[in-house]
């Protein structure tokens, strides 16, 4: 967005309003499922799940390696492991 001619106020203002929603959201939803069975969440997991490994894929993936050091596979691995580590621990 820098490269597009955005501000950093407006490119900032942008991603913290985004965080803010998913939050609200997240938690919007959490209060509404709450009394649903483990079919219901671990399809809506599923479906959550699904929906960040294709934003991951499409958007920033290709941007984190376009002219970075060849390590970045590693460290994209490193870091999906944590992801699984820290999601198996909070179960």
């Amino acid at each position: 967005m820098r490269q597009a001619g955005r501000s950093a106020r407006y490119v900032f203002g942008l991603w913290i309003g985004i965080a803010l929603m998913t939050g609200f959201v997240a938690a919007v939803a959490g209060l509404v499922l709450r009394g649903t069975g483990p079919a219901v969440q671990g399809t809506v997991d599923a479906f959550t799940a699904g929906a960040i490994l294709a934003l991951v894929s499409e958007t920033m993936i290709p941007e984190a390696f376009h002219g970075s050091p060849q390590f970045n596979g590693l460290l994209l691995v490193v870091g999906f492991v944590a992801l699984l580590v820290l999601l198996a621990l909070s179960h």
